[in-house]
């Protein structure tokens, strides 16, 4: 019992306890505390504090690598007025130390629970000290779901790609919520997998917030595992170049050798939302070839079978 006891106290002094909170935005319809699968054209603000309890570490590799011991409180609403105030004090905060606002949005077949989850966790494991602001759109909450004879095994997706698609003006709002509270040029906007599509899309037209844009850049624009048409592939096909300054600058100066050449190569494919489709058909080409050059450049092998090789040109929407 005592030896029992002594195990169980050098565990518990090894253990770490901190509490995070993750600022959400959605679109999705409320149940109850929380919010299902449902849309909604009115947004609704708020967030979520969580308490994570992990052996003390400095290691990276240890920070990244092993599974957290998470408790997420209910979400908490507040109104569109104290968000953008209470993100505006913290990127204020932030700001004295080099950081600023980051909006994360999440993929296909992600709950509201989860991608609020996924926030937390990449703020947590980062020791990220700015505002983290989730939008979650109403995305399913798992990769199947009930068939239908058109769609027996793609329907998850096939609606998600849908509702990621008129999510788009929610987007606009939550981004213009934000560069409200906070400089443009201090935030960060994140899109993983399909949500790549959604922000892509959002911002490729014309609106006030892209205009906006081009007079106070975003800090940055991430498409992380994007899924997404490959006319909407480059930060120059969803903003205009003079917007994203700071990204452009981030990848002439990278270590890639092939950078530079794909950069001068990309300046000769047609930018949107001007060209018609045949242009972007001619795009999608244009794009691949960036892509097939870079990886010669860094001795790799373009994949047998490339629509380059067969003289083909990317099919409009296609994905890399």
């Amino acid at each position: 019992m005592t030896f029992a006891l002594l195990i169980a106290a050098a565990l518990h002094a090894d253990t770490t306890t901190a509490k995070d909170t993750t600022w959400f935005v959605t679109n999705r319809a409320p149940i109850g505390t929380a919010f299902g699968g449902a849309r909604r054209d009115t947004l609704e603000y708020g967030y979520v504090v969580t308490q994570y309890a992990e052996h003390a570490t400095t290691a990276p590799a240890d920070r990244w690598g092993h599974a957290l011991k998470r408790t997420a409180g209910a979400p908490v609403r507040v109104s569109r007025e104290e968000f953008r105030a209470r993100i505006g004090e913290a990127a204020r905060t932030a700001g004295a130390r080099g950081e600023g606002p980051v909006v994360y949005v999440h993929g296909f077949a992600t709950s509201f629970g989860r991608a609020v989850a996924q926030g937390a966790d990449i703020a947590h494991r980062g020791r990220f000290g700015g505002p983290f602001i989730v939008f979650s759109w109403p995305a399913h909450v798992a990769i199947a779901t009930m068939p239908r004879p058109s769609a027996l095994v793609t329907r998850a997706y096939r609606d998600d790609s849908a509702m990621a698609a008129v999510s788009g003006d929610a987007f606009r709002r939550v981004l213009e919520d934000v560069v409200a509270a906070a400089p443009a040029r201090s935030v960060t906007v994140v899109a993983h997998s399909l949500g790549s599509q959604l922000v892509g899309e959002a911002l490729a037209g014309q609106s006030a917030v892209r205009e906006s844009l081009v007079d106070a850049p975003l800090r940055a624009l991430v498409f992380f595992a994007p899924d997404a048409p490959a006319v909407r592939f480059r930060a120059e096909d969803v903003l205009p170049e003079e917007a994203l300054p700071v990204a452009r600058d981030l990848e002439l100066a990278g270590e890639d050798p092939g950078a530079q050449a794909r950069a001068e190569r990309a300046e000769d494919v047609p930018a949107h939302p001007d060209r018609g489709r045949d242009e972007e058909e001619e795009a999608g080409e244009a794009l691949e070839g960036v892509v097939h050059e870079g990886q010669r450049e860094a001795g790799e092998e373009v994949p047998a079978g490339t629509d380059e090789e067969r003289g083909e040109t990317l099919p409009e929407g296609a994905c890399f």
